[in-house]
């Protein structure tokens, strides 16, 4: 009989100790990731199934602009109600469905106004059943990086060459225009006012001038500098050089 007892005690002894070095470890991988979360500049969210974060690191709070505390238990949406916070939410749910690992670009506004871009894993945590019940969010500002992308982009626009030809003798103006895609134009024949509205208002008449300038003194060609503003609205610096062509009358052809 204590023999039973014994053989019963050592099988519940047996069976508490794998946990317990489970419990164990887990304690020192929360540790490890904690003092690892301390000094990372990588932003860490963890999110609940509907969506509320449960735990944020400093990392996150400081590119917020806001306490841990305020970030806590509010959704994405919660804290910044923009359409970029909903679809983003959309893609967390997403995960919860699939269960695997999924990467994003996530570019939302801060309380500053900037506009930041953040490149954003998101993994998984499951249950002892295989259930999905939390996410992980790594993410890492990528706002600099994206903007010297722009830049670099800009400057193969800047590279680029746009010829065109314009036919005043036709009313209105016809315009034939190759390379037209660092303006934006999508077609090779725009109308004049499509053409012409890619020169600020402001400069159009100074750049009537120069041409007729030129054309008054019979000269063959004109160069100057404008602005051009292209489909997405930016602004950029523009090299011109006109060549004049004239009908049999002297007029500008």
């Amino acid at each position: 009989m204590k023999s039973d007892k014994r053989q019963r005690a050592f099988k519940r002894g047996r069976g508490v100790l794998p946990m317990r070095q489970h419990m164990a470890h887990r304690n020192r991988s929360l540790q490890d990731f904690a003092l690892l979360d301390d000094i990372t500049s990588d932003t860490v969210t963890r999110y609940g199934r509907d969506l509320r974060r449960t735990y944020v690191n400093a990392a996150m709070a400081r590119m917020m602009g806001q306490a841990e505390h305020e970030l806590v238990g509010a959704t994405p949406s919660d804290t910044r109600p923009t359409q970029a916070a909903q679809t983003y939410e959309v893609f967390l749910r997403q995960v919860f469905k699939e269960g695997r690992e999924r990467n994003c670009i996530y570019r939302w506004t801060d309380k500053w106004g900037r506009l930041r871009t953040s490149h954003i894993q998101v993994i998984p945590e499951a249950d002892e059943q295989g259930q999905v019940v939390s996410l992980l969010a790594i993410g890492r500002d990528a706002t600099h990086w994206h903007a010297a992308m722009r830049h670099l982009e800009l400057a193969r626009h800047a590279a680029a060459i746009c010829t065109w030809e314009v036919d005043f003798c036709e009313q209105p103006p016809t315009v034939d225009v190759q390379g037209g895609g660092i303006f934006g134009l999508r077609v090779a024949a725009p109308g004049w006012p499509d053409f012409i509205g890619h020169v600020p208002s402001c400069q159009r008449r100074a750049c009537y001038r120069k041409v007729l300038r030129a054309a008054a003194k019979r000269q063959a060609s004109v160069e100057f500098e404008h602005v051009v503003t292209h489909a997405d609205g930016s602004r950029h610096e523009t090299y011109s050089w006109v060549q004049i062509e004239y009908d049999q009358h002297g007029g500008i052809g």
